[in-house]
């Protein structure tokens, strides 16, 4: 037979006795019975309350050594974090177990460990916007009307024995600028920058003073060097791509024959502003749009002998109302379309495009760089900061959805308008502070903070402890937990040498916990390696208890009063029975107290034929529990 409670929440206390209970010694959903307390009854049931256990064990099976713990004890850990951020609650069924909430200062992408990122410094003082381009590791860039290159180190060690330790070093260009730069592009030989009607053209070799400029019949607002193609984009009501190769491969560059008509690629699209282009197979995409209103273009190439073919511009995907272009580049045959509110990961192949989950930082990302298998976007006003935020492609957490966390950041606000990479080594523009660069040394300090944990259950724990394990420590690190969205450190370890790092939690009671740790550096080159993030628990065990009491059931009961009363002895038995069927919650006392209890079972232990009716005298053992 199954037993199907009908409660839907804890309930039971002992409370002030609200039915008199007269000469009985129990009162069982307001009737009265008497208990058969001798020491032994048939199947030695004897009269007895104990406690019981609320909870079955929490453990999650993909811990590893969580069967070694007592069931009591509840674990849950976290050992490595290359899956990303962005994950709000870790012990769900569709949780990752390498993702995590948060970080700030941290390399998660070392798997099963943590370590710090490198710090940044300004390389170039400048408040103007800024745009740029990297060409043969050196780097081009405009800052509002000057003309900067940089050069760097190379950031990994076989690398500089190859191409030699390069002194990191920044030239300003004589030549300015008649204004902001609003674009630049790179055929790989050259560094091109758009003003107006002005394309600037700059030799990629470091402390060049060469710059041609050429005045072009359109005012550009994007330019980019895609599928071999150098292409133009102007905004308006009437937005209008151009191919504008021929000017930029002439030598010198020149108008030459070019005219709007013979660049022109297709038709005019209407009420486009264009923000970026990439490259595709046989393909080129651009993002243009207006006010709500934003997709991506396609623009297919069909091979030829002698000239290629350009077909016209058509709308290839559409962006989420809410959601505006800001950036589009290709790397490995994919597409990161940056918008309003983050990134999304896209496959382009011709004429169709496909992309995944809105990688979500609640800011603009208005550019990207690559190297290896990461992505690099800007990622503007993060927690105080700016910088950096990194994909890794090699790490997809769902159908195109990559893993992704934050990662460099400079130590000032404002929105990171370009990312270049020389040799390995990140720089970054930032509006409002100018250029920075990636050094050698260790930011003093970061943090990660993991996914909640809920231990499977929503009802409130008692926390024993978090602790990291680290690498034998060098400089130190902090551990601490949100309970409840309240933050609690809970210590902090410098001992040099040290793996464990245990911190004891007081019996704080919570519903979840949130466990994070604080890296800090020991010198500008060393700091701690974390291993594993561990908290452990268990459930506060409340008032809660099991009764079996024997009642009797007679024709005659001899009452504490002296008093016999007679009894209907079926009806009794069939009254009890009832209350195990049914499952319904019921009221039982003793003395001046009373619980609200359920049946869960009982045992029937007839001793002879009732003497005044149809029937079975004997004992009715009641099992029920109170949860409170």
């Amino acid at each position: 037979m199954t037993f199907s409670p009908s409660y839907t929440t804890p309930y039971s206390t002992a409370e002030e006795q609200a039915v008199e209970i007269g000469a009985f010694g129990v009162l069982v959903d307001g009737r009265g019975f008497i208990t058969d307390t001798a020491s032994n009854t048939p199947y030695n049931e004897t009269w007895h309350r104990s406690s019981i256990d609320l909870l079955n064990s929490q453990q999650n099976p993909q811990e590893e050594g969580a069967s070694l713990l007592p069931p009591e004890v509840w674990r849950r850990s976290q050992v490595s974090w290359h899956h990303g951020c962005g994950q709000n609650v870790a012990d769900r069924k569709d949780s990752d177990p390498y993702r995590f909430d948060t970080s700030k200062g941290v390399n998660v992408w070392n798997k099963y460990q943590l370590t710090l990122l490198n710090e940044t410094s300004l390389a170039q003082a400048d408040t103007g916007k800024i745009v740029g381009v990297v060409v043969n590791n050196i780097a081009i860039v405009a800052m509002g009307a000057d003309l900067y290159m940089f050069r760097d180190t190379p950031l990994d060690l076989a690398e500089q024995w190859e191409v030699g330790a390069i002194s990191p070093a920044t030239y300003k260009l004589t030549t300015t600028l008649s204004g902001d730069a609003v674009d630049a592009a790179t055929d790989g030989k050259y560094a091109f920058f758009v003003v107006g009607t002005t394309l600037y053209r700059v030799a990629a070799t470091y402390g060049a003073t060469t710059v041609t400029t050429v005045t072009l019949p359109i005012t550009a607002s994007m330019i980019e060097f895609v599928n071999g193609y150098m292409v133009a984009g102007v905004d308006g009501d009437a937005g209008v791509l151009y191919d504008i190769s021929p000017i930029t491969a002439a030598e010198p560059m020149a108008i030459g024959s070019w005219t709007t008509a013979s660049g022109k690629i297709g038709q005019t699209i209407t009420a486009v502003n264009w923000v970026g282009a990439a490259s595709g197979k046989n393909s080129m995409f651009f993002l243009g749009g207006r006010s709500d209103n934003w997709g991506v273009y396609a623009v297919t190439i069909t091979p030829s002998t002698t000239t290629a073919t350009l077909s016209a511009p058509f709308r290839a995907a559409d962006l989420p109302v809410g959601e505006r272009g800001k950036a589009l580049f290709s790397y490995l045959g994919y597409l990161m379309i940056g918008t309003s509110r983050g990134v999304r990961f896209a496959t382009g192949d011709e004429a169709r495009v496909v992309y995944g989950p809105l990688l979500d930082i609640g800011r603009p990302v208005e550019c990207f760089e690559a190297d290896d298998r990461f992505v690099w976007f800007g990622w503007s006003d993060y927690d105080g900061m700016s910088g950096l935020g990194r994909i890794d492609l090699s790490e997809f957490v769902a159908d195109l959805q990559p893993a992704y966390a934050s990662d460099l950041m400079v130590s000032a606000s404002g929105n990171t308008e370009w990312i270049g990479s020389i040799y390995g080594r990140m720089l970054l523009g930032v509006n409002g502070s100018g250029v920075w660069r990636q050094t050698d040394d260790f930011v003093e300090s970061g943090t990660l903070s993991c996914s909640k944990w809920t231990f499977g259950v929503v009802d409130r724990k008692t926390a024993f402890y978090v602790q990291a394990t680290t690498l034998p420590l060098e400089g130190s690190i902090e551990v601490s937990a949100n309970l409840d969205d309240s933050p609690v450190v809970a210590g902090a370890s410098s001992q040099e040498g040290a793996v464990t790092h245990r911190f004891d939690m007081s019996g704080q009671q919570f519903s979840t916990m949130q466990a994070a740790v604080t890296l800090m550096r020991g010198t500008a080159t060393t700091g701690p390696t974390v291993k594993e993030i561990e908290g452990r628990s268990t459930y506060i065990r409340g008032k809660a208890a099991e009764w079996r009491v024997p009642l009797l059931i007679r024709d005659a009961l001899e009452l504490y009063d002296s008093q016999v009363e007679s009894r209907d002895v079926t009806d009794d038995y069939e009254f009890l029975i009832d209350l195990y069927q049914s499952g319904r919650p019921f009221t039982y006392s003793e003395g001046d107290l009373s619980w609200r209890v359920f049946t869960t079972g009982f045992i029937w232990t007839p001793t002879e034929p009732s003497h005044s009716k149809s029937g079975w005298q004997g004992v009715f053992t009641l099992v029920f529990r109170e949860v409170k």
